[in-house]
């Protein structure tokens, strides 16, 4: 009887391990944006003969998605570096689309390398900020902030609040960060988000990296 107890249990463990990766998966497949990458050669090719700007921006679009699609599966972690990278190159794709009138400030802090996460997280937290923020108050720029400190990764983006927003507010990003939060680092992370006044504020830990 506790073999076979024990057979149970393993076989309900390693469902329950096949149901985690398929929600990865799903979870992952909305952020990966597949349907114009393609087309991204043909573009980049066409306007850089045209727009110097608009061929760079082509370029960093094209490298963020190549990124993405990569990083489709939540077994795989990727090295801290490379997320900050495609991080940096939609920080730099916002800049150029709204030139003077974007404001926006990172920080980094601490041993960058050897640390190895999840793909696509932080990158999220930002193009969330992006989306809902205001970002064009230079006495209000927005901030994000990376920090290492023994084996901990510290990540906090903090903007103002746009006064009308042209995307639904249904926190469907923040959502399945944590759902991909809790499969990967199971009681190894803490997301807190703070939304007072005019200002809005994510920040993630995680531990024991």
């Amino acid at each position: 009887m506790e073999t076979a107890q024990l057979k149970t249990l393993a076989k309900n463990l390693e469902l329950e391990n096949k149901y985690m990766s398929v929600e990865n998966a799903y979870l992952q497949n909305q952020i990966s944006p597949h349907l114009l990458f393609n087309s991204l050669n043909f573009i980049y090719t066409t306007v850089r003969g045209l727009s110097e700007n608009a061929g760079q921006g082509v370029a960093r679009l094209s490298e963020l998605m190549r990124y993405s699609l990569v990083s489709a599966d939540d077994t795989r972690t990727v090295s801290l570096s490379e997320e900050i990278a495609q991080l940096e190159n939609l920080v730099e794709l916002c800049r150029m689309r709204f030139g003077e009138q974007f404001y926006l400030r990172f920080r980094k802090k601490g041993k960058l390398g050897g640390i190895r996460i999840i793909p696509l997280i932080l990158i999220t937290l930002v193009e969330n900020m992006m989306k809902h923020g205001d970002l064009g108050e230079k006495k209000v720029p927005a901030r994000i902030t990376l920090e290492i400190k023994e084996n901990t990764l510290f990540f906090e983006t903090r903007n103002r609040k746009r006064n009308t927003n042209l995307y639904p507010k249904g926190g469907l990003g923040l959502k399945n960060i944590k759902k991909r939060l809790n499969n990967y680092y199971h009681e190894r992370y803490t997301m807190l988000t703070r939304d007072v006044e005019d200002l809005f504020t994510v920040t993630l830990t995680l531990t024991d990296l």
